[in-house]
């Protein structure tokens, strides 16, 4: 019922808007994909250098997919772009561990301490940085649906200077768009699916830009509403499609041209995601079935609120950014054979977790804007991260089965009770200057001077566990350099140099007394020191990248490519320590990488009828010592780190009559195997996984209808191998062939 309110709200909203604003302006043309009216090359404005700046001009290896383009593929989420970026991969264990993995700098540990690449919304970075230890989820990026985005940008290798801490990887930033006060418009967007092995999906979504006083005052409304089915099914409770997910949110933002030096951008953003299960399939049963006892979620509430000032001095713009981030994951885990195995009573218990992060940023910029040859960028930034999170075991009617035994402890139907508090102060000073040399050479330098302060305090009790505070905290300071240089022979032609370094901060471990005494033994036959240490510091590596990108307008051409080195070193590494009757998860910096890899990106419309894309790119992520406490051997690959991935994509756009175009894409990406762990004795390999998709549809003034065919083959494409003795052996699956349609309307 509140499903079908939800639905029926945004179908009335979204009409009257289409009923006022189809009266005000006339029908827009939805643009073509990747050429413009004339045939060429669509020209794509970035921000990865923190002024606007073409992307063909801009010496970074970075991807850059504009509104059109990702209109084109069907992105919705995060993930539905991945797949048309070489080199771009992630791994999601289905709660909450959404990783981005880039240049195979991946963790190959199953909880990642913290980001290794970082996902911007914006301007307001989306990652938990205060993680705590091990045992605490990293919880990944937000996943914001992908409506009404004017681009996203995928910058590779570490972004330390301009963009700080945990841009090891690589960056990338949903640009969404701002108000426009000039004209009033809209577009709205439903659709309807089925899913192999579940059942029917439906989404809608839309916004309206109007201008409340004309080239000075406007707002734009985005409203979003998806409705997922699951496709696995639990076997154990009888629960069919149990991993269904709901999606909602919202995005309200407003400009104000205050003059023609001063402009204001204020934005607020909400969404909720809601699911009754996860998309894991226990290797115990069948390909798309679990066994699960106790029920279990993976929710998720955010909200965002962003300002943003920008100021015209006679010599550089002013910018101050300022955002309050508020999210709250919550997470409960099936564990009732794990406590089976401890205490010999079966009843069903879940893991339970509920977690508060707020997040206030503060950041002033200065940008050069004179046409000299030296362009320079500098700026200040301060990040406040408060994170509070409770984890629960919680059994129903345990305390009936042993005569109150929960409850005499404190916690009625509650085996652990545990509540972790930690605050991350961040500040930092940047800045990036860049010198004409000649016509033909420039030269880049940049630097961030950051410190970090981090406290955590631990409190936990209950059943299974002994009373018990700790309290502990760590603080860091250093500078991040990056040196490029960059020749361009030709107006078409660029040749770029970067050395750049990139870092994660380090902090604490959690572990109590009670915890190292349960485990003395089996620490001491791991060789690892009674007590573990209680701290971890930074790791870093340095990224060396060689690159070009070349243009051919007239041919509708574009080829990059870059081939890379990649040295990190103190690798952080989690290891988790089964002593039978207890767990204790330690960070380490233990470990020494080494990646060599290569990417190649072409786009040839050689017509306005037709469109071709491939990308491929070659990764080799290994380790340069052996990383005992991790089973790792010198020489052994990363794991997770796929060693090719590749992917290509055709379209064509063709008159159907006079009034109506047609068009035909499909699309298609392989990414190779990869092994789940270093250790041989729980490691398990991660199929390769390809995809086919198509789609087929008709523009008609300012309407569109399209028929789409995800998964085509209906490959089972597995994410992640997880096996561990604390909640068993599942594969986290992606969404099965999936067959829909969609129709939107410009306004």
């Amino acid at each position: 019922m509140l499903v079908s309110t939800r639905l029926a709200l945004l179908i009335g909203a979204h009409g009257i808007l289409y009923g006022v604003a189809a009266t005000a302006v006339q029908p827009t043309e939805t643009p073509k994909v990747v050429v413009d009216e004339h045939g060429e090359l669509e020209e794509i404005i970035v921000t990865a250098t923190r002024r606007e700046t073409a992307l063909q001009d801009t010496a970074l290896s970075m991807t850059a997919l504009s509104q059109a383009k990702l209109e084109s593929i069907g992105a919705r989420d995060i993930v539905d772009y991945f797949e048309h970026v070489a080199g771009l991969n992630y791994t999601d264990d289905t709660f909450g561990g959404f990783r981005i993995e880039s240049r195979g700098i991946a963790s190959g540990t199953f909880v990642e301490t913290r980001p290794l690449s970082a996902f911007y919304l914006d301007e307001t970075p989306m990652m938990a940085l205060a993680s705590g230890s091990g045992a605490s989820p990293q919880w990944g990026g937000t996943r914001p649906q992908a409506v009404d985005v004017a681009r996203v940008e995928v910058l590779r290798g570490p972004q330390g200077t301009l963009f700080g801490a945990s841009t090891m990887g690589g960056t990338v930033r949903m640009i969404t768009n701002a108000p426009d006060p000039g004209r009033l418009y809209g577009s709205v967007e439903m659709g309807y699916s089925t899913t192999a092995h579940g059942g029917s999906n439906y989404k809608i979504d839309g916004f309206l830009n109007a201008p409340l006083i004309e080239d000075r005052l406007a707002v734009r409304l985005v409203g979003y509403l998806r409705e997922d089915d699951g496709y696995i099914d639990n076997i154990a409770r009888d629960i069919k499609d149990i991993n269904d997910v709901s999606t909602t949110g919202g995005r309200l933002a407003l400009l104000w041209n205050a003059t023609s030096d001063l402009s204001i951008t204020a934005r607020a953003q909400r969404q909720e995601r809601d699911s009754d299960g996860l998309n894991a399939a226990d290797v115990a049963a069948g390909d798309y079935e679990q066994i699960r006892f106790a029920p279990e979620r993976n929710d998720e509430t955010w909200d965002l609120f962003t300002l943003e000032v920008d100021y015209e001095l006679p010599w550089a713009g002013l910018k101050y950014l300022g955002s309050r981030l508020e999210r709250e994951p919550s997470l409960a885990l099936d564990i009732t054979e794990f406590v089976n195995r401890i205490l010999s009573i079966f009843n069903p218990t879940a893991n339970d977790i509920r977690d508060s992060i707020d997040d206030t940023i503060h950041e002033l910029r200065l940008t050069s804007n004179s046409d000299g040859r030296l362009s320079w960028v500098a700026g200040a930034y301060y990040q406040n991260q408060d994170r509070k999170w409770i984890q629960e075991w919680l059994s129903p009617g345990f305390d009936a089965l042993t005569g109150g035994l929960a409850a005499s402890f404190g916690y009625p139907d509650r085996l652990i009770h545990l509540e972790t508090s930690g605050e991350l102060r961040q500040r930092a000073l940047y800045g990036e200057a860049s010198y004409q040399l000649s016509p033909t050479w420039e030269a880049t330098l940049g630097a961030r001077l950051f410190e970090f302060d981090y406290s955590i305090d631990n409190t936990q009790d209950g059943f299974l566990n002994p009373p018990s505070t700790i309290q502990a905290s760590s603080d860091e300071s250093g500078i991040t350099p990056k040196l490029g240089v960059a020749y361009r022979p030709s107006d078409h032609v660029l040749i770029f140099a970067n050395a750049a370094e990139g870092f994660r901060p380090g902090g604490t471990n959690e572990f109590t007394d009670q915890n190292v005494e349960n485990c003395a033994g089996t620490l001491e036959t791991l060789n690892i020191p009674v007590p573990p240490a209680r701290g971890y510091e930074s790791d870093s590596l340095w990224n060396f990248e060689l690159g070009t990108k070349t243009s051919w307008p007239d041919r509708g051409l574009e080829v990059n490519a870059a081939v890379y080195h990649v040295r990190w070193d103190d690798m952080q590494t989690t290891r988790t320590v089964d002593c039978g009757i207890d767990l204790i998860n330690i960070i380490e910096n233990v470990g020494k990488a080494t990646t060599n890899g290569l990417e190649f990106e072409m786009s040839w419309s050689p017509t306005a009828v037709w469109e071709f894309g491939v990308g491929l790119a070659y990764t080799d992520a290994r380790l340069d010592e052996d990383a005992p406490n991790l089973a790792g051997e010198d020489g052994e690959r990363i794991p997770m780190v796929p060693e090719w991935a590749f992917n290509a994509s055709a379209a064509a756009y063709f008159p159907l009559t006079a009034r109506a175009e047609g068009f035909a894409r499909a699309g298609y990406q392989y990414v190779d195997s990869t092994w789940s762990d270093f250790d041989a004795a729980i490691r398990r390999r991660t199929p390769s996984r390809q995809v086919l998709d198509l789609r087929f549809g008709a523009r008609i003034e300012n309407w569109q209808i399209e028929l789409f065919a995800d998964n085509v083959f209906d490959e089972r494409r597995v994410l992640f191998h997880f096996n561990n003795t604390f909640l068993g052996e599942w594969h986290a699956l992606m969404q099965p062939r999936t067959i829909g349609i969609l129709a939107r309307v410009s306004y």
